[in-house]
């Protein structure tokens, strides 16, 4: 077995210039894995935020998403850093986190398991015809099943003969093979068994010597010579494999979007200007305004009307149809329904009235010194598949980001999201769709019509054109933004405008981490 050189490794505490790191680190690693540790995990870096993706989006967050990003691997434990060098030191590549365990004890084979469901990985699917050979040299009493358990008393032609079986499954990517010192286990025969076995295939074969004396210390020594990643516990060979399978991955993902939108559609950047310029002094470009930023890309909303009586929500509503939603409109008020300022579903004119006048109530009693607008009345939109947040926010290190997130008003209990660098393209908005929890929501559970992805996929890119075009913005959100197989739509919008940047522009894509091709 060939050894690559050692792959090289970063040790970070903090990246003064991302736009020169994420350059270099997506240039090495298309040639060559890069590990990174990054310290300082959970500095305090919490910050006043007025939209729930800024209150999310941790800087934590932004690292693993900008490391993913450039096809990096961040490890979290020092142990993990020599472990994952000395597999991918190996000449060997694996794809996926899908193992073939091969042991001669269960417990270890199960706390394998156990790691590798942790870790996002899974055991590979035995074939028939992989069974069927292992039955050819396996005792009548072996597991039949992954992991692969030959039996305590396994000699170390058993053991050969079993990972020839298990290298040959197209469903593994690679193959882990355990020994525990047991009464009749040949330690130093059963290491040459899968030094042997390992130089018929090109996956990723990593070995697990458990117990201690000379003998074992003499085989582990053998295996490490012959280029096999050798560990002294499961875990440690698991963590080593999903962090090697998550480094290609990773080279597979890294790129630069265009700041441009994905499909035929050009945005109205003169009127997205006009609107962005008439912030008030607060930064807070009202929900109005701010849908019809959104508008102005090309991102359906639900536009609504203000009105400054109960008389004239009334009217209004009549005039939309019904059920509608009221909301309180007022630029001192961000999280609406905190302050009992939202009411959905009045059904005739007379209910419309008293939505406002409760409306108007709460609000003055929540917010006592808050401007209070009036009550904006927008049409109902039917429940779809799922309620998300779409969303960006400015990190200090790595600029504008962008967030999928399970949304309504439990957004921060759910905690399912989605983290990416601006911009992102249409293959990596749906990646970050599918990474969500609510996943199958999204798709059709249980017999349910699946959501319209590909128009939520639009959604996200015409999104992030916003934001790569806007140094100005520097928070924005829709919440919710529901999918439904007829599409998707924010009912919901608000954006926080830097005026400063109104005054004396920034470099264009200066606010972004990663530049746009």
């Amino acid at each position: 077995m060939t050894r690559t050189p050692t792959p090289p490794v970063v040790y970070a505490e903090s990246i003064s210039d991302a736009q020169a790191f994420t350059a270099a680190a997506k240039r090495f690693t298309a040639k060559k894995p890069l590990i990174i540790y990054k310290a300082g995990r959970f500095a305090a870096s919490a910050k006043a935020a007025v939209s729930h993706t800024g209150a999310m989006a941790g800087a934590d967050e932004v690292y693993n998403a900008a490391f993913e990003r450039v096809g990096a691997t961040r490890v979290l434990r020092i142990s993990d850093l020599y472990h994952s060098i000395e597999l991918l030191s190996a000449d060997r590549t694996a794809h996926q986190p899908t193992l073939a365990i091969v042991t001669n004890a269960g417990g270890p084979g199960v706390m394998s398991v156990d790691a590798l469901s942790e870790r996002g990985g899974r055991l590979a699917e035995i074939s028939p015809t992989t069974l069927d050979a292992l039955n050819e040299v396996l005792p009548t009493a072996w597991s039949h099943a992954n992991p692969i358990d030959v039996l305590g008393d396994a000699p170390a032609k058993r053991y050969e003969a079993a990972i020839n079986a298990a290298v040959t499954e197209e469903d593994a990517d690679g193959i882990l093979v355990i020994l525990t010192p047991q009464a009749m286990t040949d330690i130093s025969a059963s290491a040459d068994a899968v030094i042997a076995a390992a130089q018929t295939t090109d996956k990723p074969v990593l070995a697990v010597w458990m117990g201690g004396g000379e003998e074992n210390a003499k085989a582990t020594a053998k295996l490490i010579a012959a280029g096999i990643p050798t560990f002294e516990f499961p875990e440690n060979a698991v963590d080593a494999f999903v962090n090697a399978t998550t480094s290609q991955s990773h080279a597979d993902l890294a790129g630069s979007p265009t700041a441009a939108p994905a499909d035929d559609f050009t945005p109205d950047r003169e009127r997205a200007a006009t609107l962005i310029a008439s912030v008030p002094e607060t930064g807070l470009l009202p929900e109005t305004e701010s849908k019809e930023l959104f508008d102005a890309y090309g991102i359906p909303v639900a536009l609504p009307k203000l009105a400054t009586s109960a008389d004239e929500a009334a009217a209004l509503a009549d005039q939309m149809g019904y059920p509608i939603v009221a909301k309180i409109a007022s630029p001192d008020i961000t999280h609406k329904t905190d302050v009992g300022g939202v009411v959905v579903g009045p059904k005739d004119a007379e209910e419309v009235r008293e939505a406002y006048q409760r409306i108007v109530a709460n609000a003055k009693a929540a917010k006592p010194d808050a401007r209070i607008e009036g009550v904006v009345i927008e049409q109902m939109v039917a429940a779809g598949n799922a309620e998300l947040i779409l969303g960006s926010t400015r990190d200090p290190s790595f600029g504008q980001t962008i967030m999928v997130a399970a949304g309504g008003t439990s957004a921060e209990i759910l905690k399912d999201s989605a983290l990416q660098l601006a911009p992102v393209d249409a293959a990596l908005a749906r990646r970050m769709v599918e990474s969500l929890r609510i996943w199958p929501l999204i798709k059709g559970y249980r017999g349910a019509e699946g959501a319209d992805v590909d128009a939520l996929v639009k959604v996200i890119t015409r999104f992030s054109t916003l934001v790569a075009e806007h140094p100005e913005i520097t928070e924005t959100e829709m919440n919710p933004l529901t999918v439904s197989p007829s599409g998707a739509i924010a009912l919901d919008a608000r954006a926080v405008i830097d005026r400063e940047a109104l005054v004396n522009p920034p470099a264009k894509y200066s606010h972004l981490g990663i530049l746009p091709q």
